[in-house]
């Protein structure tokens, strides 16, 4: 029982000694989450309405330790313009702070896939002051504090490019106050936050590896660093590890639903050589996207959908990138030649349809025999990258494995997702293919379809063994 109070006022004199010059908002170690409560800039940059929820337990065990809830609402609308408004209390010792934020945002298209953004947030902030179980009410330092209210705000400029983002925003315009004796003052450049990240995308753009840097220049106490990297393992789960000077490191991850919602934890150990608290803290996110991404938005982020932009392309765009890579792979796509006879004879023959051959009539046309349509049979061999048993629609075949995996990579460029390519031993060829399925009958008729497209009229189908 002797130990709370000698914690707990070691809490207060920490809190205290910084009180005068803390940043008000939540500082949350997952801030990727909800990226405009680093930056204000990117209100709605999910480019679809969402909801944010986020709270942390900082020292656990400790009491009087800090505790921080944010709740955030975003959206896009009209004429590129963003809003958000937001919710949240800061706890610490005996001060309490409550603020409601309203956000607005505008985004500048400086290139076709760049954008500048700008963010704004205004509200108002109460900080309630509460003395109970104090051991020394009376306390000169303790006697000065008072409840108060004011005016808070945070400004930001961030810009886009593809994957990359970074920006610079102030966290707060206005520094609060918590004497009669010295009132709040504007003074935007207290502290200035800097970061950047960017996403890189691989395994066919399926998962994403992304690194974070932010820099918090601070005129009233010293600067601090933060590195951090996630990665997202095909829009299901995620995971990473941060550091934050004088803070500690922590360890991050969750998982994600339909690339509509995500669940966050975070365990932060809390022991450095500048902060010698041996106290860990937890922290815990959900963000939730409603309705459909803006297809007008420029340079989106979102945790939750991490899926790239897609560029619709005009018919005549599309047909000139596809005759340009036919162009390309003429001289070593062969899926159009003949097979190479094998030293062993396929146990199944051929399919060949019989040929329909249509009477004519008095006074009609000639005779029209229906065209073979080309479907081999291959046996399975014990490759690595062997193609697993099923029917396949081809649209390439090719002697070198590089000239089949640029091409599949070239195939989704294009917004054909679906291609993908494998090995066929007896053969020795690397197949390039648009879909496989267990239903013979079913991938004819995709073959059928996918013929529309004059890149693919010579599609034919492999039945592997």
């Amino acid at each position: 029982m002797k130990k709370a109070p000698h914690a707990c006022l070691l809490v207060l004199g920490v809190f205290i000694s910084h009180a005068l010059v803390a940043q008000e908002a939540p500082d949350f170690v997952q801030f990727f989450v909800n990226a405009a409560s680093l930056n204000p800039s990117y209100v709605g940059i999910d480019g679809q309405p969402s909801v944010y929820f986020g709270f942390r337990r900082q020292w656990a065990g400790v009491p009087g330790g800090p505790t921080q809830g944010e709740l955030s609402i975003q959206a896009p609308l009209p004429k590129k313009v963003f809003g958000g408004f937001t919710a949240f209390n800061n706890t610490r010792g005996m001060l309490s702070t409550s603020a409601v934020l309203f956000t607005g945002g505008y985004q500048v298209k400086v290139a076709e896939d760049q954008a500048i953004r700008f963010g704004l947030s205004l509200g108002g902030s109460m900080t309630m002051v509460d003395v109970d179980g104090v051991t020394r009410p009376d306390d000169p330092q303790i006697a000065q504090l008072v409840n108060t209210a004011y005016i808070q705000g945070n400004a930001g400029i961030s810009y886009h490019r593809k994957t990359l983002h970074a920006g610079i925003s102030l966290p707060q315009l206005i520094q609060p106050y918590y004497t009669d004796s010295e009132p709040a003052r504007i003074d935007p450049f207290n502290t200035v936050v800097l970061h950047a990240s960017n996403r890189f995308y691989f395994s066919r753009n399926k998962n994403v590896f992304e690194p974070y840097v932010v820099y918090r220049l601070n005129s009233s106490t010293p600067s601090q660093f933060e590195l951090a990297a996630v990665v997202h393992l095909q829009s299901k789960v995620w995971f990473g590890a941060s550091y934050r000077q004088a803070f500690g490191a922590s360890a991050l991850g969750g998982i994600k639903l339909n690339k509509k919602m995500v669940v966050g934890y975070s365990f932060t150990s809390g022991v450095s050589k500048e902060n010698q608290m041996p106290r860990s803290s937890h922290e815990a996110h959900v963000s939730v996207l409603l309705g459909k991404r803006d297809t007008k938005v420029t340079g989106v982020y979102s945790f939750v959908n991490i899926d790239k932009e897609k560029k619709k392309k005009t018919a005549a765009q599309l047909a000139a990138q596809r005759e340009a890579l036919a162009k390309k792979y003429q001289n070593q796509n062969v899926h159009t030649e003949p097979p190479k006879p094998v030293e062993k004879p396929v146990e199944k023959p051929v399919e060949k349809p019989q040929e329909v051959v249509v009477q004519p009539k008095p006074d009609s046309v000639p005779v029209v025999k229906a065209p073979v349509e080309r479907h081999e049979f291959v046996k399975a061999g014990k490759n690595k990258n062997e193609l697993s048993p099923g029917n396949y629609i081809i649209v390439g075949a090719f002697r070198s494995e590089a000239n089949a995996k640029r091409f599949s990579l070239d195939l989704h460029q294009m917004d054909v997702e679906e291609a993908s390519y494998g090995f066929i031993t007896v053969r020795g060829l690397w197949y390039v293919y648009l879909a496989k399925s267990g239903d013979l009958e079913l991938i004819k008729k995709e073959r059928d379809s996918y013929r529309h497209d004059h890149m693919f009229k010579d599609a034919w189908i492999l039945t592997v063994q």
